[in-house]
């Protein structure tokens, strides 16, 4: 499960995001894919549009503006309105983003900081001896 946001230049080749209970193809587009632990998935179309097809090959248009959810062995159902639509990709990357550099900041702690800098300077010091 995850979720992706991806543009879509014009004139591209074919291009698909698939999920256990969706196929969403896109040309010219700004979207987004998410998929659930449950395997369910909901398409959002920020620009262009979006054909988004079931696993029992059932399919419907989501536009700018609109989100469908689709459940794991569900069917398409209609797009609605999306309320919360992002203005920009900051918008929708933005608590992500902080949330996966608390993660880095959690993984590297100041004793591994301060040894990779001893390493970077003694590799430093190395290379400048080779050159002098």
């Amino acid at each position: 499960f995850g979720r992706v946001r991806s543009w879509v230049k014009k004139f591209s080749k074919k291009f698909e995001v698939r999920t256990p209970s969706a196929v969403c193809a896109v040309r010219g587009t700004d979207f987004m894919v998410q998929a659930d632990a449950d395997g369910g998935t909901r398409v959002e179309v920020y620009e262009g549009s979006v054909l988004t097809g079931d696993a029992k090959g059932n399919t419907g248009l989501v536009r700018q503006g609109q989100f469908v959810e689709i459940p794991r062995g569900g069917s398409f159902s209609t797009p609605v309105t999306n309320p919360n639509e992002p203005g920009n990709m900051d918008s929708t990357l933005g608590s992500a983003e902080l949330e996966a550099r608390r993660e880095i900041y959690n993984e590297i702690s100041k004793a591994d900081v301060i040894a990779r800098a001893q390493e970077e300077i003694q590799s430093a010091e190395f290379q400048n001896r080779k050159v002098a």
